[in-house]
């Protein structure tokens, strides 16, 4: 290719045909990249909650221009944000006479009696420590970013 108006005018048609491709792919690289996100969501997930009590689901939603993957159900915020009261920290001495407070202890029917368990609230009647945050769709989109290039490549130039 010679540096050329004819030459310039071969790249400009080059440079068109690859962008036409890339626009005809990208609901599949979507799609590739979502793949590669289920899995990492799940396995994070699968490691924060109680055994029979799992409310969540993670889905490929098709867009306009491709997809999305989406957590569902009652238990993701908490799966992936934590449940905001695993701390263990020591609340303080009761005001005025007032026994000390942590997280939870001030259930009048399942928290009373509890003060002296340090870090711990009540929830259906059991004893807990809170959760911890699992980021599921964190981690799943930082491999997804990890490996956007890769797949890009693939799904382009190995028709």
């Amino acid at each position: 290719m010679e540096l050329s108006p004819e030459g310039v005018k071969q790249v400009q048609r080059m440079f068109n045909r690859l962008n036409s491709k890339i626009e005809l792919k990208l609901p599949q690289i979507a799609l590739r990249l979502a793949e590669i996100g289920v899995p990492i969501v799940f396995v994070h997930y699968m490691n924060g909650i109680d055994e029979g009590n799992e409310d969540y689901d993670v889905v490929i939603e098709p867009t306009e221009k491709g997809c999305k993957l989406v957590a569902k159900g009652e238990d993701v915020c908490f799966l992936e944000f934590g449940a905001g009261v695993s701390t263990k920290s020591w609340q303080g001495e009761g005001q005025e006479g007032l026994p000390p407070i942590y997280p939870g202890s001030w259930s009048e029917t399942e928290g009373s009696g509890q003060f002296a368990n340090k870090g711990y609230w009540f929830y259906n009647g059991e004893m807990r420590t809170g959760l911890e945050p699992k980021k599921g769709m964190y981690y799943a989109s930082k491999e997804m970013q990890q490996r956007a290039t890769e797949i890009v490549r693939r799904e382009l130039f190995n028709d």
